[in-house]
């Protein structure tokens, strides 16, 4: 049986009344089960809840970089890989709401006609319908929060490929 440690939430005394630590409850696999991957068990002398855990994640591998879904149900998640010198397209979505949260790296996000350079840490909210793109300035890692992610509500305006040079009119 495989052991792991879930943090958040509360101190709580365990049953033999010492302390648990900061939020930590152990986490029991469960095993497969059919159709739902591999499910495990928050485990507390008072707390049992399941938690249905994706096992892969679908990569999509794209020219700027790649995108690895995380979710894509009434809303999605992905992680973003942008390389450096590369930029996605310049696109809008007239249906999806969108917030990207750099994790590390530096990136340029261009929405509707302004320029946005986010440290780790901070995030850029896109509302549908606003043109936007992001370049990497270096190599960097974002956290895509979104509406459902649907293939057909999206309107490429310029392709995605190399990031212009600095002093060009393009850049």
């Amino acid at each position: 049986m495989a052991m792991g440690w879930v943090s958040g939430g509360r101190r709580r005394e365990t049953p033999t009344g010492g302390r648990s630590g900061k939020g930590r409850v152990r986490l029991k696999n469960e095993g497969e089960t059919p159709g739902r991957g591999v499910v495990c068990f928050l485990e507390d002398w008072h707390v049992r809840c399941p938690i249905p855990l994706v096992k892969e994640m679908p990569v999509v591998e794209k020219e700027w970089g790649r995108e690895e879904w995380v979710w894509n149900g009434a809303f999605c998640g992905k992680i973003l890989r942008v390389k450096k010198g590369k930029r996605c397209s310049l696109h809008c979505h007239p249906g999806k709401d969108e917030a990207f949260y750099l994790l590390e790296g530096a990136v340029k996000v261009e929405l509707e006609g302004k320029v946005f350079c986010p440290m780790p840490g901070e995030a850029v909210r896109v509302a549908p319908g606003q043109r936007h793109r992001f370049t990497g300035l270096t190599d960097a890692v974002l956290i895509e929060f979104s509406t459902h992610h649907d293939d057909d509500d999206v309107v490429r305006i310029e392709p995605s490929g190399d990031a212009p040079h600095a002093g060009t009119d393009a850049g």
